[in-house]
């Protein structure tokens, strides 16, 4: 907010201030937003006219992956399998990206170095975060579809 407001302060130039700078509620949603427009975007113009959305396909390719992937980073983190847990959190991460979840991707990062540092603990704590990030994407995907 730009606006300035003298001395003193006028409760109708308050008022006038406030609602030009009051958030419009696209601007909200958007901000909310748990995947990349522009990626999204991009994955749209893949299709050609009268072809199946390229969208669509890669979503559902990526919800198919994403359930097997999350139950190994689970696994991985109970067992302690620093190997499965990198090498499940590194394609998890790209796949993530791909589709335009960054945050989750973004996630898988921070997740992956936890295991380079043996640091259970927050690989743990991470993994609640991701799965909870995921259900949002998920959520926001399925909108997309429909």
């Amino acid at each position: 907010m730009d606006d300035y407001i003298s001395k003193p302060v006028q409760l109708a130039e308050l008022k006038a201030v406030l609602e030009r700078n009051e958030p419009k509620e696209s601007d909200a949603a958007a901000t909310e937003s748990h995947l990349d427009s522009e990626i999204i975007a991009g994955l749209r113009d893949l299709s050609a006219p009268g072809e199946p959305s390229a969208l669509v396909e890669i979503a559902e390719l990526f919800e198919e992956s994403a359930a097997s992937a999350l139950a190994s980073l689970e696994s991985a983190c109970g067992a302690r399998n620093l190997v499965q847990g990198l090498q499940v959190a590194h394609a998890f991460k790209g796949s993530s990206g791909n589709v335009g979840a960054s945050q989750l991707a973004a996630l898988c990062m921070l997740f992956e170095k936890a295991l380079k540092q043996a640091d259970w603990s927050l690989a743990s704590g991470l993994l609640s975060q991701i799965q909870t990030e995921y259900v949002q994407v998920q959520q926001e995907l399925k909108t997309l579809r429909a």
